[in-house]
């Protein structure tokens, strides 16, 4: 794992948005720095750049790695020696995807999603020799608000934590999952509240969201 900068953050975001990748990491616009997590360190060491490959981002077959050069004044890398607790894993899953408007019943894409998560995980704590010590599930929205009587953007996004959560319970069935809702009090979008309808629904789409974070201990 590497934690960088907002200078780099910009790098990684650009590449990202470019083709169209899966970024694993934790941070949000709050938070100062960002942990990319399962990303080759190339080169990092004299000098005032660091090359990191990103091969896990891929989804074809081929696998073929990315490699960013970085601003190695705004990158450290992150270890943890011995035994010590690991640092978390973060994800961030769409609710468009894993939900229909105002549903929190997950759609068939969604389940297939959250399998297809769950078994990742699994593979990599085998590969790591890893274990899970702790998992948290919040759900999010985007502003608008629900409009149905006797709910709200925080009901909602309970539910789907909730949903989310007892599809999570496969990784490890014994263990305690933290569940919260933030509703729409944490969005990562900046979109304009002038835009067109269609246009601000795709804008705040990030908003829509359920973010999984996965504790894990080196065996």
């Amino acid at each position: 794992s590497v934690s960088l900068d907002a200078a780099n953050q910009k790098i990684i975001k650009g590449v990202v948005d470019e083709f169209d990748l899966r970024l694993h990491s934790c941070g949000n616009s709050k938070t100062p720095e960002q942990i990319v997590h399962h990303v080759n360190v190339l080169w990092h060491g004299l000098g005032e750049r660091t090359l990191i490959e990103l091969p896990f981002l891929t989804d074809s077959s081929s696998g073929s790695p990315y490699q960013v050069e970085l601003n190695r004044s705004g990158v450290n890398l992150v270890r943890r020696p011995g035994n010590e607790a690991g640092i978390a894993l973060c994800f961030s899953l769409g609710n468009d995807l894993l939900f229909d408007t105002y549903a929190s019943t997950l759609t068939d894409e969604g389940t297939a999603a959250l399998t297809a998560f769950a078994t990742q995980v699994k593979t990599y704590l085998k590969d790591s020799k890893r274990l899970i010590i702790a998992i948290s599930v919040t759900g999010h929205s985007d502003r608008n608000p629900v409009r149905a009587a006797n709910d709200s953007n925080q009901k909602l996004s309970l539910r789907r934590a909730k949903s989310v959560a007892e599809l999570l319970k496969t990784l490890s069935p014994e263990l305690q999952l933290n569940i919260k809702a933030a509703g729409s009090h944490v969005p990562v979008s900046s979109c304009a509240r002038d835009l067109p309808k269609a246009e601000l629904s795709e804008c705040l789409a990030m908003d829509r969201r359920v973010e999984i974070i996965v504790q894990t201990w080196a065996l």
